[in-house]
């Protein structure tokens, strides 16, 4: 067998094996996926749960049913994912809306609440992937927190202010991106619930 024949054999074998290789890869991230995905849905719901505790405290929700081509429309404008209407003692208490801005490092998956009045009252994020130490800052209080300090309105992202006015949000220090993506969700949950109340009159 001359050599061009070897190769073509050394050829067929080394894609025999790439190939069995890759299907037994996907074959067992397939059914990791199959085995997990029930209880990764169990968590997201159950951080969902406890988001909505947070930023809009002793407060029951309703998930609120919109038609297919409403959810399509504010997925398209606002990055949608879900709405809740919020009571308190059988009274309306506003609302919270789960959103996904996207980030430096990919979707950044929260929720916002909104008062009454569509006042905020808190954010809350879920997951993110933003970069350890810069974006990442956007999970500690000292950033979220603002969100709750009577902020009201369409909200803007501010450098080196020590006193942000009530529609501004203070930017984590080398991390804008991530900023003004979490206040952009914010403001897309302010305008959800804009248009949820309307509709709800």
């Amino acid at each position: 067998m001359d050599n061009s024949s070897n190769n073509k054999v050394f050829i067929i074998k080394l894609a025999s094996i790439l190939f069995a290789i890759t299907f037994i890869a996907t074959l067992l991230l397939t059914l990791c996926n199959y085995l997990t995905k029930d209880r990764i849905a169990e968590l997201a719901s159950k951080n969902a749960e406890i988001a909505k505790q947070e930023v809009l405290e002793d407060a029951t929700f309703e998930n609120i049913e919109l038609s297919d081509d409403m959810i399509a429309k504010l997925q398209k404008e606002f990055s949608f994912v879900a709405a809740y209407k919020a009571e308190r003692n059988n009274e309306f208490a506003g609302y919270c809306i789960n959103v996904a801005p996207a980030g430096f490092g990919g979707n950044i998956d929260m929720i916002v609440g909104l008062d009454s009045e569509l006042n905020f009252t808190g954010i809350k994020i879920i997951s993110m992937a933003e970069t350890p130490g810069l974006g990442a800052k956007a999970q500690d209080e000292s950033f979220y927190g603002q969100y709750a300090d009577g902020k009201k309105g369409t909200l803007s992202v501010v450098k080196n202010n020590p006193s942000p006015a009530e529609d501004e949000i203070q930017a984590i220090s080398g991390a804008t991106i991530t900023s003004k993506a979490v206040t952009d969700g914010a403001n897309a949950a302010l305008e959800i619930a804009k248009i949820l109340k309307k509709e709800a009159e």
